[in-house]
């Protein structure tokens, strides 16, 4: 099609973080008539074929990584003649296969907008966490060069973009684009509770649950601890935790097996890993608890409303932006342990409050935060930066 734009992707994510299905979200939404998606991955891995599948084609390039976290000299050296070598390599993709405009699916993925750049394209960094900005020396650093690299900035929730310009992100760049699901794959009426039946647990029997990868922004800590108060009060509860065991913080993860033998949860608590059938999953569940002591633009409150689940959240980030506290779930403040049980206990004993928490919660999916809208506000944008499109 000869009016087709090709955007390239940076995507240094594994295939189980949030911010892969964000991609491949607004991939499976993108106007083929206008818009020809090409993915680059560091490697080949489980992604691959899954962006394949949405048409795509994938390209790979050990030079898309994050930027290093620690400051050693060794570290920083070796990062930066790295990104020179990278810059060069994408430079010669981008003249090779005729992009148009190169969006990096991190804000700490550097190497896609010095190469647009230096290729003469417009770029796009998405901000999809809040980490790069703490401490606050590595904060200035971090905006400063997105602002310098980039033309526009795509913030999950207006949060996100505060954070960024208090750091010194021009405010100008930034564009708040909620993140957003395919409801009719989350969708209560096609969905199938199996959790209860695959783990032994007889209906009746309440069941909790919190999904996220095991690291201490995502508060499993907090979970556990609420998991004993909400025991204490109804002794039949069960509670799940689904996220990888694998490439984590195992340190984290072993502290949070010892939470739970400490408060006696043994028998009580399943980790459940990576799934593939989180819609199925998120119905399973009474109430799903989202205890993050962070958060940019998560998907998991999306994704629980769509399935016209109560949810609880803490009052950080884009939580509360997803969430309307007592319209489509409860917000407790971050860290408060007492809440978040007490929350979840009132969800238990008020059925009708839960239902109605869980069908209001669906109306705003479907008005705010359905992948569509994400698409189409992301290619309004591209159409911005994009000469005749």
């Amino acid at each position: 099609m000869p009016n087709t734009r090709r955007i390239l992707y940076l995507h240094p994510h594994n295939w189980y973080h949030g911010p892969h299905q964000s991609l491949r979200a607004l991939i499976a939404g993108l106007d083929r008539t206008r818009f020809s998606p090409l993915v680059l991955l560091p490697k080949r891995d489980v992604a691959t074929e899954e962006f394949v599948k949405l048409g795509a084609k994938v390209c790979f390039d050990p030079g898309v990584r994050f930027v290093p976290r620690s400051v050693s000299p060794i570290a920083q050296s070796e990062f930066w003649v790295n990104l020179r070598r990278a810059t060069g390599r994408l430079k010669e993709l981008i003249g090779s296969h005729g992009v148009d405009l190169l969006h990096s699916n991190s804000e700490a993925c550097w190497v896609g907008g010095f190469a647009a750049r230096a290729a003469g394209i417009p770029a796009i960094s998405h901000l999809r966490t809040l980490s790069p900005l703490s401490p606050s020396w590595a904060g200035w650093v971090t905006a400063r060069i997105l602002s310098s690299v980039n033309q526009a900035l795509i913030a999950p929730s207006d949060a996100v973009r505060k954070a960024y310009i208090a750091s010194g992100a021009k405010h100008d760049l930034i564009h708040v684009i909620y993140n957003g699901i395919n409801p009719s794959i989350f969708d209560p009426s096609g969905a199938t509770p199996t959790l209860r039946s695959e783990l032994g647990i007889r209906n009746g029997r309440p069941l909790i649950g919190m999904i996220g990868n095991f690291h201490p922004r995502k508060g499993h800590h907090d979970f556990i601890a609420a998991c004993a108060m909400v025991h204490k009060a109804i002794p039949e509860s069960k509670f799940v935790i689904v996220g990888t065991t694998e490439r984590v913080d195992q340190d984290y993860y072993q502290h949070v097996q010892e939470l739970v033998s400490a408060y006696k949860l043994d028998d009580f608590v399943y980790f459940l890993g990576v799934r593939a059938d989180i819609p199925d999953v998120l119905f399973s569940l009474d109430v799903v608890v989202q205890p993050s002591h962070t958060e940019a633009g998560p998907r998991v409150p999306i994704e629980s409303m769509a399935m016209e689940r109560p949810i609880v959240v803490t009052d950080v980030g884009g939580n509360s932006e997803e969430i309307i506290n007592g319209e489509t779930g409860l917000v407790v403040p971050v860290g408060d342990t007492k809440s978040l049980a007490g929350s979840v206990v009132k969800l238990l004993n008020d059925v009708c409050l839960a239902r109605r928490l869980g069908t209001a919660g669906r109306q705003r999916v479907l008005t705010l935060f359905t992948e569509k809208a994400h698409a189409l506000r992301v290619q309004q944008l591209y159409g911005r930066l994009l000469p005749e499109c």
